[in-house]
């Protein structure tokens, strides 16, 4: 009864290896927690690509010779090496990627179309920090800028200071700019909040 369990098992692993033809496989980790990293990007230099499966494993199915490797995920350093593969053959490269942390400027709410530093700007600035938005469980940007003094939200348009902020036929007082583009929308002129991330 032992000799055929172990021949089902020797049978079964050797099916398991030949679902994987050839190329490269292993599991992402972090280097610090050596938590699995599911969503990691995994590209070759011929454009193969693949992503992390939820337990971080990946496969990349690979032409034989020599290859480079590119993990790339937000918020970590990306990881290049390089690795040969043999016809029918899959090479296992565990990867652990590490941290990446960079600080960003001041998010700037500008008085006009083009975005200055916050200490540049003449008309009063009001800047919501990350603190208050996590702090008030805010879940878009409507419902982060209604906790900036003198702005209130009706029918998802912005009020300032008592002004109205849209008028259906007539667009909005309200200017939404992102990157230098405005987010007005083309038909009503308003303001598309669910646009910004």
């Amino acid at each position: 009864m032992k000799q055929i369990q172990h021949i089902l098992i020797i049978i079964g692993l050797l099916f398991a290896q030949q679902g994987f033809s050839q190329g490269v496989r292993g599991v992402i980790r972090d280097i610090q927690n050596h938590q699995t990293l599911p969503g990691v990007t995994v590209v070759a230099e011929d454009n193969s690509i693949t992503v992390t499966d939820s337990l971080g494993n990946y496969y990349l199915k690979l032409t034989p010779g020599q290859h480079t490797i590119t993990c790339s995920f937000i918020g970590y350093e990306k990881f290049t090496f390089d690795v040969w593969i043999s016809e029918d053959k899959v090479v296992i490269e565990h990867i652990r990627l590490k941290n990446s942390f960079s600080a960003l400027d001041v998010v700037v709410v500008s008085g006009s179309l083009y975005a200055k530093k916050l200490s540049e700007e003449t008309q009063s600035i009001q800047v919501i920090n990350a603190a208050l938005i996590s702090n008030t469980n805010a879940i878009n940007l409507s419902d982060a800028i209604t906790k900036a003094p003198g702005v209130y939200m009706m029918d998802e348009q912005a009020n300032i200071r008592g002004g109205t902020g849209f008028t259906y036929g007539a667009g909005s007082r309200v200017m939404l700019v992102v990157d230098d583009q405005i987010m007005l929308a083309a038909d009503r002129g308003d303001a598309k909040w669910n646009f910004v991330p």
